[in-house]
């Protein structure tokens, strides 16, 4: 069977270091073509590192990784809490011997768009900083790219502002410029990914695995619960990984189609993924939106997943 191109555009916390595992599984379809990474939920060269190291400790070495934005395309950057200070939790990984790769993300999304011209998947879970700028330098770069899938906003719901996600918040330009490109895109977001909470049963289940993923994933979901207790919340922190299910098992999800479009200043509503519910502005849809998730096929999904 022929494989499925792949880029992944990460800035790799702890959830991105989850769907990054979760994809390394699925080789036999899709062939990675690269991981490009920005600045995010830690700094650029934090979410660097941490993908080099993640890939050279999972022994997934070959797959290239090509360094990206350093900063938003207008605003300061700004840094997520609950990653641990360098982003992978409390665990550190030898560093790699590799080398990143000779290109800037910009220019790798664009030559591996050129080299599988109209048939590469983009799974993308930060900020769309380098996207976007591939796209400002690369006009045609658009009907390049099959199907973009975005973990990032919200619809009823935010964890930056009442009603913003932290993706489209740290970067709305860079999301704006994503949304109305033109490439097809379906988007998971905040309404389902704060529902990923697991049971201890699961956690169990995961470390019975043991493998160097499997241990990378249950050490992440042990500081996660740690640090939801620290704060005193139930929170979940598997979002990117929610994304890439949407390539995986894209029938566990529920779906509706809008035109969405997204705010880049107000005091409150900066990254707001803003929906047309009612035909308002009579532009056709640009998103097809995760609304439903059955959380008991994910759950027996992921260990699935990890046990490959």
């Amino acid at each position: 069977m022929k494989k499925i191109p792949l880029l992944i555009d990460v800035d790799t916390g702890i959830d991105d270091a989850v769907a990054i595992i979760c994809a390394t599984q699925y080789q036999e379809q899709y062939e990675i073509t690269a991981i490009t990474t920005t600045s995010g939920n830690v700094e650029l060269k934090y979410t660097s590192s941490n993908t080099l190291n993640l890939l050279n400790y999972i022994n997934e070495k070959n797959i290239k990784v090509a360094l990206g934005a350093i900063k938003p395309l207008k605003k300061e950057p700004i840094y997520a809490i609950s990653h641990g200070d360098t982003g992978l939790a409390d665990i550190s990984l030898k560093n790699s011997d590799q080398n990143f790769y000779k290109k800037n993300a910009i220019d790798t999304i664009y030559e591996i768009a050129c080299k599988y011209e109209g048939e590469l998947t983009i799974l993308a879970t930060g900020p769309e900083t380098n996207l976007a700028s591939a796209l400002i330098k690369y006009p045609d770069l658009a009907k390049k790219i099959k199907h973009l899938y975005i973990m990032g906003g919200a619809l009823n719901c935010g964890n930056m502002t009442q009603v913003s996600e932290f993706n489209s918040y740290v970067d709305p330009e860079a999301m704006k410029k994503v949304i109305h490109s033109g490439i097809p895109i379906t988007m998971v977001g905040l309404d389902i990914t704060l529902k990923l909470h697991w049971k201890k049963e699961i956690l169990e289940e995961i470390k019975l695995i043991n493998t160097p993923k499997s241990i990378i994933v249950s050490k992440i979901m042990e500081f996660t619960e740690k640090n939801s207790k620290a704060k005193g919340i139930d929170e979940a922190n598997m979002h990117d990984v929610a994304a890439f299910a949407l390539i995986a098992i894209p029938e566990i999800f529920e779906y509706q189609d809008y035109y969405m479009d997204i705010e880049t200043e107000g005091t409150l509503t900066r990254g707001m993924t803003v929906v047309d519910y009612v035909n308002v502005t009579k532009n056709l849809p640009n998103v097809k939106y995760a609304t439903k998730l059955d959380l008991n096929k994910f759950w027996n999904w992921f260990v699935k997943t990890l046990k490959k």
